[in-house]
């Protein structure tokens, strides 16, 4: 890209008239510059705090060199600002996949970093060596994958064992569930929502090829809504058609076709439970085969028989397990080209596994991008601790430490405080 440098000086600049990818070149300084960025999205170097990485790779998304996420005044993350990008409905910022993609990668890039400091890689690795030492580089990898990378990064193998153990403690605590069903978003079918269609005419607006497919970030902030107005109108007050439920856990998917369904697990007032499921049977429009009991008998009312085959093709599938789009690369120049130049070898290779293992779907992006939470419980679950104190790991920020614990000062005190209990101690 070529800037002139008064302009930039005087505050203002000119239209960019060319591009250079990965390189920035001043018109008094012809030598090209290679750009690169910090973990947040921040510019090592910045152009009077103008430029960014969003502006360098897409320009024709600020055809000015303005506007894109530079943090010199430190007052927002680059999740944060990707989020109100996000919330800009039917602007470029949602309806160019390629930058929603993007956003995505470096967001989860930046937070795949802060959860795997350098210090818990390196004791990880020394460890896996030991116990494994004619493992590969990728099989050493997969495992920091499942075993090392923290529950609080989302998607990663412990997110969901952290995930599934909730619901086990859940159904530990209530018992099994009730209920389950699903919410679909409808958006090809003669149910199809009114809102999906008031979509497509606004995008049409735009350009005459456009879909719903087209516009993932505003399908995600629909479904979401349609799913919270759902729960408080239909399924969690008083009156709901399910009866009195009690506790809920709501799980996000994506389907093949690429948007969002809802999996719903109720678990209702043992008072309700026979009549609602007797409810359920008499809504059934058809019968079970005798003869066959994964077929039913097609009824004789035609409007029965509509509602059959609209049940059977749409609300019945079999879940699977998703094929990955790509293999595990450890090539850290991908990484390095983002601008990861800060980061050790360590933290670019488990980065470049997390993202390169597991295919994303634009509208699982867009979930993550506008903060909705994929798995949402209406009742929290506490994790204790109790494993022994030597097996415990503790994950430490850059240039930080850890205290040692009040229990272990007080018991290390001087005999001249033998007396004292632990408040009056550290009082």
């Amino acid at each position: 890209m070529v800037v002139d440098v008064q302009n930039i000086e005087a505050g203002k600049l000119k239209n960019p008239s060319v591009y250079e990818a990965g390189s920035l070149m001043l018109r008094k300084k012809l030598v090209p510059q290679p750009l690169f960025v910090r973990p947040n999205g921040t510019p090592l170097f910045t152009l009077k705090e103008h430029m960014g990485l969003e502006a360098c790779l897409m320009p024709y998304m600020f055809p000015y060199g303005l506007g894109s996420y530079v943090d010199s005044d430190k007052k927002f993350s680059y999740a944060e600002y990707l989020r109100f990008r996000m919330k800009t409905l039917l602007s470029p910022w949602t309806l160019v996949k390629p930058y929603l993609l993007f956003g995505y990668q470096i967001r989860q890039a930046a937070v795949t970093a802060k959860a795997c400091p350098p210090q818990l890689l390196s004791k990880a690795i020394i460890d896996f060596k030991k116990e494994n030492p004619e493992a590969s580089e990728q099989e050493m990898y997969k495992s920091l994958m499942k075993y090392n990378v923290p529950h609080t990064l989302s998607g990663s193998p412990k997110w969901h064992k952290r995930h599934l153990n909730d619901l086990l403690t859940v159904v530990d605590k209530f018992g099994m569930p009730s209920f389950f069903l699903t919410l679909t978003s409808d958006e090809v079918s003669e149910t199809k929502w009114p809102e999906i269609s008031d979509l497509e005419a606004r995008l049409r607006d735009i350009h005459s090829s456009l879909d719903w497919k087209d516009a993932p970030v505003e399908c995600a902030a629909l479904f979401n809504e349609r799913v919270k107005l759902f729960m408080e109108k239909y399924i969690t007050n008083n009156k709901g058609i399910l009866g009195r439920v009690t506790h809920h856990v709501i799980r996000f998917e994506v389907q093949n076709r690429g948007s969002l369904h809802a999996h719903i697990i109720l678990w209702v007032d043992p008072k309700d439970i026979e009549r609602i499921a007797s409810e359920i049977c008499g809504m059934v429009p058809a019968e079970v085969d005798p003869s066959n009991s994964s077929s039913f008998i097609e009824p004789e009312c035609p409007e029965q028989a509509r509602l059959l085959h609209m049940i059977l093709r749409k609300n019945m599938h079999t879940c699977g397990q998703t094929e990955l789009l790509g293999k595990l690369n450890l090539d850290v120049n991908t990484a390095k080209n983002l601008g990861f130049t800060d980061l050790d070898d360590e933290q670019l290779k488990i980065i470049s596994a997390m993202q390169l293992s597991k295919p994303v779907s634009p509208c699982e992006a867009a979930c993550a991008c506008l903060g909705i939470d994929m798995i949402r419980k209406s009742d929290t679950v506490t994790f204790m601790e109790t494993s022994p104190m030597p097996m415990r790991t503790t994950t430490l920020m850059f240039c930080t430490t850890t205290s040692t614990p009040p229990v272990d000062k007080y018991c290390a005190r001087p005999d001249s405080l033998e007396h004292c209990k632990l408040k009056e101690y550290f009082e």
